[in-house]
């Protein structure tokens, strides 16, 4: 994943890693910080304990101490739990005469950034504007590694069906927090839309493991194991030519599903075995509209669908009109070693059509040149 390093990762980061004398003071008029509390506070937010430091830093900042490090320290912990809000609130609050050397005044502007970012990215996933968020994303400075960004981003993209994007971003929170349930969870979706089931079962039993009582966790899994399942038997039908119960298995499946991205492999896995079932089972309406699915929704260079769309017009006598979809598609170098074939049944619809139709002249003229030498269609 080409994810753009973090100025605010990094200032995270270097506070959960440095030390800060207590000589160090960074603050304009008093200097009675009570150390044993502020080493607390770093060594907290160095160990993760995000919650603790945010009581610790309230603690010192109760007794009436104005020291900058303490808000940056609380600051820091507030993002790091998702409280963007609290976060962007506890920078604003920092009194003006505290002093700020320069790399405490970036590391806050990342902060604030990050923070103001988050806001406006959860009011637009609330109204579903999820090429929004992914636009406000990229425009960031900084912050786009940002466990919180990513997760914002990888939702997005799976909302908007890049499966594939959304397992990047998922992917790469899960590099450094494997026990991330819903970077998990987005993760599981994107793979089962994929049809990558195995995987994602795996992930929804990771989710499950660390939260026994997620509902995400259990639908996306029953959901995976169901469809999974179907498909098994649906190819088993195929393969023993019950054509007729192999569509009503792959009708189910599609129906579990639920919504399925039309971009997705599952998509195309699901109605391309549908529409060969019901070329199999001869309804040749039917084996031409889940054809025309694949084609118009999912992949229009489909030879798989083509083959079966070929067959289900040349069953219906489509000729002229099947001569007409051809011409538009059996363009040079279009089809690569199967251009022959292509070529061929375009020829075949156009020939059918000539002794159908009184007048052909509503039949495309293609002039197979690039078919004319054998060795091209070897």
């Amino acid at each position: 994943s080409n994810v753009t390093s973090s100025k605010s990762a990094e200032a995270v980061a270097e506070l959960k890693s440095a030390r800060y004398p207590k000589r160090h003071s960074m603050t304009s008029k008093c200097n009675n910080i009570p150390n044993r509390s502020f080493e607390a506070a770093e060594q907290q937010l160095r160990s993760d304990n995000f919650e603790l430091c945010i009581k610790t830093c309230n603690e010192i900042l109760g007794l009436g101490q104005c020291n900058a490090m303490t808000y940056i320290l609380k600051a820091c912990a507030e993002s790091e739990m998702g409280y963007f809000s609290k976060c962007a609130l506890t920078l604003a609050s920092m009194p003006n005469d505290v002093t700020i050397p320069q790399q405490m005044k970036l590391q806050i502007g990342a902060l604030m950034e990050l923070s103001q970012t988050m806001l406006t990215v959860e009011n637009f996933q609330l109204s579903g504007a999820y090429k929004r968020v992914i636009g406000v994303i990229k425009r960031m400075k900084t912050g786009q590694s940002n466990k919180f960004v990513l997760l914002a981003r990888a939702k997005s993209f799976l909302c908007l069906g890049d499966t594939n994007m959304a397992i990047t971003d998922a992917t790469a929170i899960l590099d450094t927090d494997k026990r991330n349930v819903k970077a998990l969870i987005i993760r599981a979706n994107a793979l089962f839309f994929n049809t990558e089931f195995k995987k994602a079962l795996s992930d929804c039993e990771m989710a499950l493991e660390v939260d026994p009582c997620s509902k995400k966790a259990v639908d996306v899994h029953d959901r995976c194991r169901h469809v999974f399942d179907l498909l098994i038997v649906a190819d088993k039908k195929m393969l023993r030519k019950s054509y007729e119960k192999a569509i009503k298995v792959l009708s189910k499946a599609i129906h579990v599903a639920g919504g399925i991205f039309q971009s997705s492999l599952l998509f195309h896995k699901v109605y391309l075995a549908r529409s060969k079932a019901h070329l199999g089972d001869k309804n040749y309406k039917k084996a031409l509209k889940d054809s025309n699915m694949v084609l118009a929704f999912n992949d229009a260079k489909d030879l798989n669908a083509w083959k079966i769309k070929i067959k289900a017009m040349k069953k219906m006598k489509l000729h002229s009109e099947l001569a007409k979809e051809l011409a538009e598609i059996v363009k040079p170098g279009m089809w690569g070693s199967n251009h022959c074939l292509i070529i061929e049944a375009y020829e075949e619809a156009r020939f059918a059509a000539k002794n159908t139709l009184t007048h052909n002249s509503s039949v495309p003229l293609y002039k197979a040149e690039s078919c004319m030498t054998p060795a091209r269609c070897a």
